[in-house]
C-alpha cells in the first residue's frame, strides 16, 4: 500500500513539474513574441541626417517623413576631409559613407544606416554621419531604439 501511495505521489509531482515547465515555456514564448513585434515598429517621427566634420555640422537634411517615406533626393555629396575627399551617399531614406580616403575603410564597411542607434564614424577623417528623430520641427529624444539619455 505504501508503494502505491509513493508511486501516486511521484506521479503527481511529475505532472506538477511538467505543468510548471509548460507554463514557463509559454511565458517565454509570449515575451519573445512581444519583443519581436515591438522591434518591428517604425518610429512615428521623421528622420534627419547630420554630417559632422571636426565637431562642425557640414551637412543637414531630412531623410524620412513621419510615415517613414523617404524624402531626401537620392544622390551623393562630395566633401574634403582631413585625410582627403569623401563621398556620402543617400538612397531610399538611408545614408552611408560611399568613399573615404582613410587607411582601414571601416566607415565604408559599416554600410547603410537609417536609425539613430547606428551612426557611421570615420576617425581619420574626423567625420560622424548620424541620424536623429525629428517631429514638428524639433529633435525628439525619445524613439523606439533610444533607451537612455546621458548628459
Amino acid at each position: 500500500m505504501e508503494k502505491t501511495l509513493e508511486k501516486e505521489h511521484r506521479s503527481r509531482v511529475w505532472r506538477l513539474k511538467a505543468a510548471v515547465m509548460l507554463a514557463a515555456g509559454l511565458v517565454v514564448c509570449v515575451v519573445v513574441w512581444l519583443f519581436w513585434n515591438m522591434s518591428l515598429e517604425k518610429p512615428s517621427a521623421g528622420l534627419r541626417v547630420l554630417v559632422e566634420q571636426e565637431g562642425r555640422v557640414v551637412y543637414e537634411g531630412l531623410l524620412q517623413d513621419e510615415s517613414g517615406k523617404p524624402v531626401h533626393v537620392d544622390g551623393q555629396i562630395h566633401m574634403k576631409g582631413s585625410a582627403g575627399e569623401y563621398i556620402v551617399e543617400f538612397q531610399d531614406g538611408k545614408v552611408r559613407m560611399l568613399l573615404s580616403h582613410c587607411p582601414d575603410k571601416i566607415c565604408m564597411n559599416e554600410g547603410w544606416t537609417e536609425t539613430p542607434s547606428r551612426p557611421v564614424i570615420c576617425l581619420p577623417q574626423k567625420i560622424i554621419i548620424s541620424v536623429e528623430y525629428v517631429g514638428n520641427g524639433y529633435i525628439q529624444l525619445n524613439g523606439p531604439d533610444l533607451d537612455a539619455v546621458v548628459k
